[in-house]
Parts: C-alpha cells; structure tokens; sequence
C-alpha cells in the first residue's frame, strides 16, 4: 500500500513510508525484503505503535505484523 501515514500512539511521530505491508505469511515477509533489497531502501517493522519514539518511521517499507 502507498500513501499510508504511520502514527504512534501519542501521535508526536508520524511518517509516510514509501510502502506499507501487512504480509500474512513467511513468504511474503521474504518478497518485501527481497524488493526492499533490490530497491536499496531500508524496511521497519511496526507492532502497536505504542514507543515514545520515532524508532518505528521509515522513508522506506513499513512491515506491520497485525495480520
């Protein structure tokens, strides 16, 4: 998905990743990395949102693990 904001619990932190997952499977999660890899951009990984910080933000892909 593009076009997606994150936002952190307190919604101090926010960014706009280039691309937003919500891979269900293994194999997913080893495609995005793969075409994160060949597009030299870095990938997060997100939970609930629920740190303080900005450790989640990413100006590249954003794997959430709610699925």
């Amino acid at each position: 998905m593009q076009n997606y904001r994150f936002t952190n619990w307190s919604q101090i932190h926010s960014c706009k990743p280039a691309y937003y997952h919500t891979p269900q499977t293994i194999e997913q999660v080893k495609d995005i990395i793969k075409q994160a890899s060949a597009q030299h951009l870095p990938v997060k990984v997100v939970g609930s949102g629920h740190s303080p910080s900005n450790i989640a933000c990413t100006h590249g892909h954003m794997i959430s693990l709610q699925k």
